[in-house]
């Protein structure tokens, strides 16, 4: 009996330990587009980044800023930019796998 009522803790505890937290620190910096999907992008000419820096977020496709964004982040993985949120899916400091209405997209620390 005492088997059945750990195997729910231990379920909890798990998934608490493997809950993504990321902070601003974490995002600072430029981050370059390596994969949209499945389809790499790493070797194109013309390389997208997204850019966190102050609480703003901003897209460089090409070599040209657009207009920055600013953004929170809300239940520790996911980025609100008001208008749009994207979900981090997996972060390890150097590489980001991100969601955002359903667009893949994995993305190398610069």
């Amino acid at each position: 009996m005492k088997k059945y009522l750990m195997l729910p803790l231990l379920l909890f505890v798990s998934a608490s330990v493997l809950a993504l937290e990321i902070t601003e620190a974490d995002l600072a910096g430029q981050w370059l587009i390596v994969k949209m999907g499945d389809m790499d992008v790493s070797g194109d000419e013309d390389t997208d980044i997204w850019q966190f820096e102050d609480g703003e977020w901003t897209a460089i496709s090409g070599g040209r800023a657009l207009p920055s964004d600013s953004f929170q982040i809300i239940d520790g993985d996911t980025i609100d930019l008001g208008y749009s949120k994207i979900k981090v899916v997996e972060f390890n400091g150097s590489i980001m796998k991100t969601d955002q209405m359903g667009f893949e997209y994995t993305l190398e620390k610069q």
